[in-house]
């Protein structure tokens, strides 16, 4: 045995080949003991049963087995001594590359990664500029004494600086590094910050005349400014430049003021446009508002015939439903040629501020108005899929649903328009248990957009009172061949008496049970189950398994 390293898993110091998977060659994972004595990564089994599949052992022996969902409990068992085992055996630290030398027990890996010192970790003064990587022991020195991006206190002000810059601070910025007068006085030194102070109160530094206000841009000293201030024809000289310019400033303003006026004139006069127009624009929201109520009370008649119309197919009244339904598209067709006219209507005019709310309230209830024609095209939608489907009910366990036009109602799947399509109710007798079929042409759960899902679905009956519940029949659902091979796809299960799938109905009908992953799409449509746009599928009820008692 010699040491190896195993992809994705630690290194081990010595792996006796008797802890490796037969199936991946890899240390066994959730290691897993068939009942013909081979050892498996559990990941291998559920993998193929999620699928569907048959999970064959790989010993390759006589007497290995076929493992499925349904025989999984007694064919393969957690192999607990092996998991314990391998949870044992020492393994290198995935830093040993780095320097470490520790080997320790599998499962006690995570524990020391937490702990070792030759991890590699970031400078924790990353977010300052340092991009260093070090070992965990190295760590520390670093960020004390190396690190150039390391943070220092300023000896004067006592605020934290990155150390590569830490000098320039107390050269040109620090408030409290004692400086002296720049312009050369003889007192003490003072703060930086106080520089403005001292100008103030330094005999040498340079100050304004006393009537820079006025245009004098002389500066000087405190001997030179007592001279500066007994000139009096250069500052009267000074004072007439300053006249001058501030009677050129009042005449400028002047000329404003007759321009804002002018532009306030013309103002009131578009305002007063403006009123006009939105007298105009408000009559035509008042005939906008008139004919969108016309519209609510159309679309109300529009769902009481919706109602209607879903009420007698529930009873079997419907006398001419292709009328019914072309009646509805009709009405649909205007309501949505009346919202196209109302969009336009609301654009005349312009708009203003005192009629935007308005205008956004007619918006509003325009969407709400589409949101409700696509709700009654969606109704429209399930009226035609009820009224399409065969009348003909059966009385003897099974039907067989033959569903039309197939590629559109995949298609409308696709686009959520309808999601799943129901069978007609049939009967396991006269006075028996009432059940349905339920197809997703697009799938539904894990099986959605790469299967076609069919489930049983037991629906509330007439006589429930007088029947044995839960209920108990084998199901068996069927994908028919219309070929010549008959190679009908079947799937069958029993009832969990303990599912509300199968309790006495509460409602209309109970929660669906069946196979998500019947069959994937490609496999129905490139085969004989797809002929002339339509696919036939078989639900029955096994009357004598368990032996049903007639009422």
């Amino acid at each position: 045995m010699s040491s190896i390293h195993v992809d994705g898993l630690p290194e081990f110091v010595q792996l006796d080949d008797k802890y490796n998977c037969l199936q991946c060659k890899k240390v066994l994972q959730g290691a897993m003991q068939t009942a013909c004595g081979h050892r498996v990564c559990e990941r291998h089994i559920d993998e193929a049963i999620q699928e569907g599949k048959i999970y064959y052992c790989p010993g390759g022996e006589p007497d290995c087995l076929e493992i499925d969902s349904v025989n999984r409990q007694v064919t393969v068992n957690p192999d607990f001594c092996a998991r314990t085992e391998i949870s044992k055996l020492p393994v290198y630290c995935t830093f040993h590359e780095n320097g470490c030398s520790d080997t320790v027990p599998w499962r006690n890996l995570k524990k020391h990664l937490e702990e070792c010192l030759y991890i590699i970790m970031d400078c924790p003064n990353q977010e300052n500029g340092c991009q260093e990587k070090l070992l965990k022991k190295d760590l520390k020195d670093h960020v004390e004494q190396n690190c150039k991006f390391r943070k220092e206190a300023c000896p004067y002000c006592q605020e934290e600086f990155i150390i590569a810059i830490i000098q320039n601070h107390m050269t040109n910025e620090c408030p409290q590094v004692p400086i002296t007068c720049p312009y050369g006085c003889a007192s003490a030194a003072f703060p930086r910050g106080d520089i403005s102070s001292h100008e103030a109160e330094c005999p040498v530094a340079p100050k304004q005349c006393r009537y820079s206000a006025l245009g004098c841009t002389f500066k000087g000293n405190k001997d030179e400014l007592e001279t500066h201030h007994t000139e009096f024809n250069t500052h009267l000289g000074t004072f007439a430049v300053y006249s001058a310019e501030y009677a050129l400033k009042t005449s400028q303003l002047v000329n404003q003021f007759e321009n804002l006026k002018s532009e306030n004139d013309k103002q009131k006069y578009e305002l007063e446009e403006f009123k006009k127009e939105n007298e105009t624009l408000k009559k035509s929201l008042e005939s906008t508002q008139t004919r969108l109520k016309s519209m609510q009370v159309m679309l109300v008649k529009h769902g009481e015939t919706v109602i209607r119309l879903d009420e007698d197919v529930k009873k079997g009244g419907v006398a001419d439903p292709q009328s019914i339904k072309a009646s509805l598209l009709s009405e649909t067709k205007s309501l949505e040629e009346r919202i196209q006219q109302l969009e336009v209507g609301t654009s005349y005019g312009g708009t203003s501020t005192g009629s935007s709310e308005n205008l956004d309230g007619i918006k509003s209830q325009l969407r709400q108005l589409d949101r409700l024609v696509g709700y009654h095209d969606l109704r429209l939608a399930e009226q035609d899929l009820r009224l399409d489907v065969n009348d003909c009910i059966c009385y003897e366990g099974y039907m067989l649903w033959k569903i039309t036009n197939y590629a559109k109602r995949k298609q409308d799947a696709i686009n959520g328009k309808t999601l799943s399509l129901y069978s007609p109710p049939f009967y396991t007798s006269r006075y028996g248990y009432k059940m349905c079929g339920r197809v997703y042409l697009n799938g539904d759960g894990i099986g959605k957009g790469t299967h076609v899902s069919i489930f049983f679905v037991l629906m509330k009956g007439e006589y429930d009172s007088l029947l044995e519940f839960p209920f108990r029949q084998k199901i068996t659902l069927q994908m028919m061949d219309q070929s010549s091979d008959r190679r009908h796809l079947q799937d069958a299960f029993r009832p969990d008496p303990t599912s509300s799938s199968f309790k006495l109905p509460v409602k209309d009908m109970n929660i669906a049970s069946g196979c998500p992953l019947f069959v994937r799409q490609e496999t129905l449509e490139q085969g004989g189950y797809l002929k002339d746009d339509c696919i036939i599928i078989k639900v029955a009820a096994d009357l004598n398994d368990p032996p049903l008692v007639p009422i």
